[in-house]
């Protein structure tokens, strides 16, 4: 990942600025703008270039950005020099052995092998040990 985008990143997750929210990159509620960890990315991607959240929301869609509403669009991806949608942080083994790759939203949302849902510093501190 690029070291300047990194720390920008890092910055954000950190700062208490964005409302932590699950599911999806972007959710727009009554009490205000929730965020996953991807969505801060894709945020900082938009101040920097000019691009805008697509907040138009329907009854089978929420807001999305460059068209993703749930992974980093392609764009944004290739700007931050990391090499997939929904970066992947650790593997875990299962009782079978078999490897599980678990990624950031997995993280930010809590699954079967990341285990429970992770704040945003907890995320930070795994981005800048990993990415």
């Amino acid at each position: 990942m690029k070291k300047r985008i990194k720390n920008k990143w890092l910055k954000e997750l950190r700062s208490g600025a964005y409302k932590q929210g699950r599911g999806v990159m972007l959710k727009i509620t009554d009490e205000g703008d929730e965020f996953c960890c991807l969505g801060v990315l894709c945020d900082i991607h938009a101040r920097e270039t000019g691009n805008a959240w697509c907040v138009n929301q329907t009854m089978f869609s929420g807001p999305r950005y460059l068209e993703h509403e749930m992974e980093l669009p392609q764009g944004v991806v290739d700007w931050a020099g990391l090499d997939r949608l929904d970066p992947v942080v650790k593997e875990v083994a299962d009782a079978t052995g078999y490897i599980h790759k678990v990624t950031l939203s997995d993280c930010n949302d809590g699954s079967e092998f990341s285990g429970k849902k992770m704040s945003f510093n907890q995320i930070a501190n795994l981005i800048d040990k990993v990415l």
